[in-house]
């Protein structure tokens, strides 16, 4: 089995089959059931069971971590579970997430990354019915940390209207207005709420407490909150898009970056009577032009839509950035967006054009990855 996972790893990993994927986690739950798996391909066995996290088969992966760590409950390090915690969350399976974290509760009940990063992404998505189960998967957690404490009056009131909740989000830092991961959930409790206003007085009011770096995150989900309201639409919706960008820039020195590029993007891709699927078209092309990767597009001299230069959309100048694309960060979720910009659009040739790229870097991400080799097994700080 140890030959057959590095293999795979190694030269099958973006082409799996869903049919395979199936008997391969049945293959490896019956085989580590009984016995451990080398250590020495723990990051080949690591990588294909995100693969079929990533599938329709994600509780047959769960399965062979289960099994595993029953044996050896120190085999997987505290980040691969939060790997696999970022698949659920990406993928919206925030059952199983729920799921692993109350396996990691047991295994490294100390551990309050993945904690944060899961209770955070349940209320920022409305799924707060799960939030007092994974409260509950960290023992003796809560009330320690004031994040803890927001999550519990998350939990508490998971049952009541989002508006009313969202009246007790400023109250949240009253103990500790320093602590980051409380502000980013109040701000997300009153962005879900409709209360702009409200996420605008709540972030003036720690502001200048916070780091450059820490003022750009939050500058970014407020941006992101003014973006995703339903009211105003179209141009109004996209003038206030940019007096609220240049008011956080005029007040609070805000540096946009490439994550302010992708929610300026979303909201012109929301502005359908603008951007129709011509222009999409050209935007598209106009970001690869700017630096994002496209693969065999970009080695070929070509771009993907054969856009000329001079019908560049002109009103779209970006802001200055530093050269470095995080895939992960910036590309991917950049281009699902003009995948389902294209699909509303009704341009399903476009849409498949940007899947293929997509799988494409993905692929190559994959590989630059395996080049690298099994990472080296340091231990993870499980004290954070």
């Amino acid at each position: 089995m140890s030959n057959v996972l590095r293999h795979m790893a190694q030269y099958q990993s973006a082409n799996f089959e869903p049919e395979s994927l199936s008997t391969l986690g049945d293959a490896l739950r019956d085989t580590y059931s009984s016995s451990l798996p080398p250590r020495t391909v723990r990051w080949c066995l690591e990588h294909i069971l995100v693969h079929i996290l990533k599938s329709v088969h994600a509780g047959k992966a769960i399965s062979v971590i289960k099994a595993i760590t029953r044996t050896s409950p120190s085999y997987f390090k505290p980040s691969f579970f939060l790997r696999c915690s970022h698949v659920f969350l990406r993928h919206k399976q925030y059952r199983y997430a729920v799921q692993l974290l109350e396996l990691v509760g047991r295994l490294y009940p100390r551990y309050s990354t993945m904690f944060r990063c899961v209770v955070h992404e349940l209320t920022r998505s409305g799924a707060t019915s799960l939030v007092p189960r994974a409260c509950l998967a960290v023992p003796g957690s809560l009330g320690k940390h004031r994040y803890h404490f927001t999550a519990r009056t998350v939990a508490i009131r998971a049952h009541m209207p989002i508006r009313i909740l969202s009246l007790k989000a400023s109250s949240m830092l009253d103990r500790d207005p320093s602590d980051i991961s409380t502000i980013r959930l109040a701000m997300h409790l009153l962005i879900r709420a409709g209360r702009i206003l409200a996420t605008k007085k709540l972030f003036a009011r720690v502001a200048d407490k916070l780091d450059a770096d820490t003022r750009t995150s939050l500058c970014n989900i407020y941006l992101h909150g003014v973006v995703i309201q339903p009211l105003p639409r179209n141009g109004r919706k996209m003038r206030k898009v940019l007096a609220s960008l240049n008011y956080l820039v005029d007040h609070y020195s805000f540096t946009p970056d490439r994550v302010t590029v992708n929610i300026l993007l979303k909201a012109v891709m929301r502005w359908r009577t603008m951007f129709d699927n011509k222009k999409l078209r050209a935007l598209f092309d106009h970001m690869i032009r700017s630096g994002y990767p496209a693969g065999e597009h970009v080695s070929s001299g070509r771009l993907p839509f054969g856009t000329p230069l001079s019908r560049a959309p002109q009103e779209m100048q970006l802001p200055k950035l530093p050269p470095y694309i995080s895939f992960e960060r910036h590309a991917r979720p950049l281009y699902m967006m003009f995948i389902k910009a294209f699909y509303f659009r009704n341009d399903v040739q476009a849409a498949r054009t940007v899947i293929d790229i997509l799988k494409g870097e993905k692929h190559a991400v994959a590989m630059r990855n395996m080049e690298q080799g099994p990472p080296h097994d340091v231990t993870d700080d499980v004290h954070s």
